[in-house]
């Protein structure tokens, strides 16, 4: 893969999810395997400028999301190393660009139904159990970015929050992962990783921070739902 290319689909999708909360690794990670590297490969090139982007929009907004962050380090991030474990025995069984495909594919689809209402309603009443899921699914697959942008938009409905709520989870998990990998997986650090980490920097500042102030929530909400849907056709067609 072309190093000015690699260059550019980090600073594109940082750029996304600057705006919208998530897109390092929900388009990263499918991306990147597209193009050849592998799943821990993947990881160790996205990761860390997802955490960086992630923790720079917590520290931006301060926004009140307590009961959130506690139950989601109980719940959610034992399922997430528990995902990174069976991926790490299991992994070679496993068609990952097909999966990736289905994950994006069935977080948009639920997020895009007429009855999301209901939906979120269901969602809400089983918070604990949502966000196991949600830590499995990331864990096995590094795609829980959909499924967590739904279960944030279920909780609250003014963007800055859902946003806030969504780079909290991607923070955590995103550190637990590069964790992970440092302890578990070989010749897996990059020196580069800076240069990627200061990309990242860059769009969120220059390109996706002054766009978020300017969108509104229901085109933030149709953006998300959008995004997943048309990826996840996307990479599903490239494996039949």
């Amino acid at each position: 893969m072309d190093y000015y290319f690699l260059l550019i689909i980090i600073l594109s999708l940082s750029f996304v999810q600057s705006v919208l909360g998530i897109g390092l690794l929900v388009l990263g990670t499918p991306t990147l395997m597209f193009l050849g590297n592998s799943f821990f490969e993947t990881m160790s090139i996205i990761i860390p400028s997802s955490i960086v982007i992630s923790f720079l929009q917590i520290i931006d907004e301060k926004n009140d999301i307590k009961k959130f962050k506690s139950e989601f380090l109980i719940y959610c991030l034992p399922a997430v190393f528990l995902g990174l474990i069976f991926i790490k025995i299991y992994g070679e069984l496993i068609n990952f660009k097909l999966l990736l495909g289905i994950m994006l594919l069935l977080s948009g689809l639920i997020r895009a139904k007429k009855n999301y209402k209901k939906t979120s309603e269901i969602i809400s009443n089983n918070k604990k159990k949502f966000q196991i899921f949600i830590g499995l699914v990331h864990g096995i697959s590094n795609m829980g970015g959909g499924f967590l942008a739904l279960f944030s938009s279920s909780l609250f409905k003014e963007k800055k929050i859902i946003r806030s709520s969504i780079a909290y989870g991607y923070l955590l998990m995103g550190l637990l992962q590069y964790l992970f990998l440092l302890i578990f997986v070989e010749n897996v650090f990059r020196k580069d990783i800076f240069l990627f980490i200061s990309i990242s920097i860059f769009s969120y500042y220059i390109l996706g921070k002054p766009l978020f102030s300017k969108i509104s929530n229901d085109l933030f909400q149709k953006l998300i739902t959008s995004i997943i849907i048309i990826y996840g056709i996307s990479v599903i067609t490239a494996q039949i």
